[in-house]
């Protein structure tokens, strides 16, 4: 036990590079989910453009930290409750979800869920909350997207990668350590952020909030159509056919009772950032197919607060 937060190292929930995920209890009553972070540098050969690999994961903590704890506060963001520094380890308290929309649509988890607008609707609330605090998330697909249970709520998390969007704008640069750290989610990358690695001009790119909703898109038609990708399943083919534009299984996969989704899918993949729906539209559009959506006041007083700060969004 550390302070607030304990934990068996026997229940461990999921494990990453450099941290475990375990189940483990807030001030011994309330359960959460503890990510244990190594702090003490990680002897790595490999280095990435000069930096080390650790060093990218340290910042990449340190942004989720400070996106959670300081900035965001939504029913569907994914809650860090407390930090706590056990030298060589930090330790994260986190809302417990039951799994991963990942692991949902993979057919691991059996849970009840809402209609499928209700589970989009708390999929684009939570990013539009997110963009409206002046943030990017830049990390969003299947694997970050969590189910919590008793209610139902789906939420997004790891924010690791969540950078400040410029003002006005709406965008934030695309570096290469981005790209490297993220190796293993290009399928999930908007075209304007597959840029040629060769491409020195990558330092002058810059990605925006349009780029957060290429990504929501593609986990949308995934959710609808349970481990199918718009663009593809092969890696490889998938980051080369959303470069090019071309959907692969986008019509063919949209069956009469889910047509109503077709249109609003399409426009948060098209390939032009200046094309795709507005975010805002898309959680009106859901809103709308949600015949019953409960709400409680808090809920609807935090509604209340951030869409007024929606306007430079649009």
């Amino acid at each position: 036990m550390v302070g607030r937060i304990s934990f068996d190292g026997a229940k461990l929930l999921g494990n990453g590079q450099f941290s475990n995920i375990y189940s483990g209890m807030l001030d011994g009553v309330k359960q959460v989910a503890v990510k244990q972070v190594l702090l003490e540098d990680v002897q790595q050969n490999v280095i990435y453009h000069c930096i080390d690999e650790s060093d990218i994961y340290k910042q990449r903590n340190q942004r989720e930290e400070n996106a959670l704890m300081k900035i965001l506060d939504h029913r569907n963001v994914i809650k860090l409750f407390l930090v706590e520094e056990d030298a060589p380890f930090k330790n994260f308290a986190l809302e417990l979800c039951v799994c991963s929309l990942d692991q949902y649509c993979k057919g691991q988890f059996n849970c009840p869920m809402p209609s499928d607008a209700t589970v989009l609707l708390h999929i684009a609330e939570g990013l539009l909350y997110v963009h409206s605090k002046g943030l990017a998330h830049r990390n969003i697909d299947p694997e970050n997207i969590l189910i919590s249970s008793t209610p139902v709520t789906v939420m997004l998390a790891d924010f690791g990668l969540s950078k400040p969007v410029r003002i006005g704008t709406n965008s934030f640069s695309v570096s290469r350590d981005r790209q490297n750290a993220q190796g293993n989610n290009l399928c999930w990358m908007a075209p304007e952020l597959l840029d040629d690695p060769d491409d020195e001009a990558i330092s002058e790119k810059r990605g925006s909030v349009a780029s957060d909703i290429f990504s929501t898109g593609c986990v949308f038609f995934f959710y609808l159509k349970p481990g199918y990708h718009p663009f593809e399943n092969s890696q490889i083919l998938t980051a080369s056919n959303i470069i090019e534009g071309i959907p692969v299984h986008f019509l063919e996969f949209f069956p009469e009772e889910q047509s109503r989704f077709q249109a609003m899918v399409g426009s948060m993949i098209a390939s032009k950032p200046e094309d795709r729906i507005q975010l805002k539209e898309v959680v009106n559009q859901l809103r709308e197919m949600v015949e019953v959506y409960p709400t409680s006041p808090e809920v609807n007083e935090m509604n209340d607060q951030f869409n007024e700060q929606l306007d430079w969004l649009n």
